[in-house]
């Protein structure tokens, strides 16, 4: 805050300089990422009823991060159609690939988390295996898959917040429905709420959360799965509250590290930490 109120001075203020184009657009990206985790884990385990689904057990964003490196390595012109594109398709593959295997299972909570974790590691292994064969291409590629915040200009943050807030607000109209799956899929389906289309779009918005964070950041877990229990402990099992709790504990979570850095601004602070 100083540092803002600080007048100018002639010269090159390195302290400003670092505060307004790397603290604070990393404060706003972990705040976006933070809340989109967040409402993504929500989503599936509201629409899954399952308490351990996130982007990250469910396989999401390691294939989102599978499919860049992928494309990044072997089809690097498919990149001019938008790292996003490729984050979620690579994303809804693995998606895909998990319902398909717990739908053989009747969608059980157990064999719904093994599939996702079994996806997980494969995409994980393989896009670990190509980035060290190929480490002098993809040597940038393997630092952001580890997850990282650290910002340069406000590019990112300002797209990332135009993405995540068009699908947050599209989830704000899956508040009713969803709190009629509390009922079951036969009281929800008598008081006229079409079961399958509502999970295929709410399945389809977190999958879409967790592409877009991953293409801007990397894989950043933990958050998707705890994020929605402490919403659960604090707000309880209501959607209107559920929900927008969720994304506030999501985009509390990474802004921790930030407070490591209260007097000379560190640009070495790093959301691990």
């Amino acid at each position: 805050a100083p540092e803002l109120n600080r007048p100018a001075v002639a010269g090159y203020d390195i302290d400003r300089m670092v505060l307004l184009y790397s603290t604070l657009p990393r404060m706003v990206t972990a705040l976006i990422c933070g809340g989109a985790l967040a409402l993504s884990g929500a989503l599936f385990q509201q629409v899954l009823r399952n308490p351990l689904a996130s982007p990250t057990t469910l396989g999401i964003s390691a294939g989102a991060n599978l499919a860049l490196v992928l494309v990044t390595l072997f089809i690097p012109g498919l990149l001019g159609l938008g790292r996003d594109v490729v984050a979620l398709a690579g994303s809804a593959a693995a998606a895909g690939i998990v319902l398909s295997l717990g739908a053989r299972r009747g969608f059980s909570p157990f064999s719904l988390i093994l599939s996702g974790l079994v996806v997980s590691l494969w995409c994980g292994a393989l896009a670990a295996i190509l980035t060290l064969l190929n480490d002098r291409y993809l040597v940038s590629l393997f630092i952001w898959g580890a997850g990282s915040l650290a910002q340069q200009s406000w590019a990112v943050p300002l797209s990332l917040l135009a993405k995540v807030g068009v699908i947050a607000a599209s989830c704000g109209l899956l508040v009713r429905p969803l709190a009629m799956l509390e009922l079951g899929d036969g009281g929800a389906s008598a008081l006229g709420v079409r079961i399958v289309h509502l999970r295929i779009l709410a399945i389809a918005a977190a999958v879409a959360l967790a592409a877009f964070v991953t293409s801007a950041v990397g894989v950043i877990g933990f958050i998707g799965l705890v994020g929605p229990h402490i919403a659960r402990m604090i707000v309880g099992e209501d959607q209107r509250f559920f929900l927008p709790g969720a994304v506030l504990c999501g985009c509390c979570w990474p802004m921790r590290p930030c407070s490591c850095c209260p007097g000379r601004l560190r640009s070495s602070c790093r959301p691990g930490r």
